[in-house]
């Protein structure tokens, strides 16, 4: 079973460079506003609500994956559940983004949609290239090319900085070309050039850790 990502869920703008104990640290505090969604649903004061260490401990170790995945390049061992862990990961950030909106927390998910937007776009990528991908997660629309949003999400970059890498006189140039009034890139061009900026690291061999 493969479930269709609206990209519009999601914050796909550039990233920058994420600490991963920053993000991992985060997590617990995100949690609870997903917890306080459910609660509300429930009638329950969500303010009250206390969340499991051992889910806690189960959401940290998804972030994990995720992260590693997302700004390493390190794919998931074949061991785990990747499916579930990228789904449970999924549900959770919707839950912390719809509990945000609705309750009155001094608390950012912005990191954590970043970092799972990252994923979803890299899957598409090793996808296209490598013909392999987490087989439960694809973006919607599941499209051959990306937008020069997408690749200043995946490299971490702004998306003037990308621009100005697609003009003809620009060192190690970014290929694109023109359909339909939008500016695209080929997935081969996209992994060729981000391969070579910084804050991109190419995936490693699925399932090798």
């Amino acid at each position: 079973m493969k479930i269709q990502i609206n990209k519009a869920i999601y914050n796909f703008e550039s990233l920058g460079s994420p600490d991963r104990k920053e993000f991992l640290d985060k997590v617990p505090a995100i949690q609870k506003m997903a917890c306080m969604l459910n609660s509300a649903t429930l009638v329950q004061d969500p303010y009250e609500v206390v969340v499991p260490e051992e889910s806690i401990k189960r959401q940290q170790e998804n972030a994990s994956v995720i992260f590693d995945y997302s700004v390493n390049g390190i794919c998931p061992d074949e061991a785990l559940d990747v499916d579930s862990i990228f789904l449970d990961f999924m549900a959770f950030c919707l839950q912390a983004k719809a509990a945000q909106e609705l309750f009155s927390v001094d608390v950012s998910s912005e990191m954590v949609e970043k970092v799972m937007a990252i994923s979803l776009l890299r899957n598409r990528l090793d996808s296209l290239v490598f013909g392999k991908s987490i087989d439960a997660v694809i973006l919607e629309p599941d499209s051959d090319e990306f937008t020069v949003n997408e690749i200043a999400v995946l490299g971490r970059m702004s998306e003037l900085s990308v621009r100005n890498a697609t003009r003809p006189k620009a060192p190690d140039r970014l290929l694109t070309y023109k359909e339909a009034g939008r500016t695209l890139v080929t997935a081969v061009e996209a992994s060729r050039w981000l391969g070579n900026r910084r804050n991109f690291k190419p995936t490693q061999l699925l399932g090798k850790r």
